[in-house]
């Protein structure tokens, strides 16, 4: 996990949301 600042709130490790549309969010997750 890398660490984004501000811009990131992660509610648990394998959740965190971004201000980035939702198919870059899953990209960057890995969920594709």
């Amino acid at each position: 996990m890398e660490n984004a600042g501000g811009d990131m709130t992660c509610y648990d490790w394998f959740f965190c949301t971004k201000k980035l549309p939702k198919e870059e969010v899953e990209k960057k997750l890995g969920k594709k």
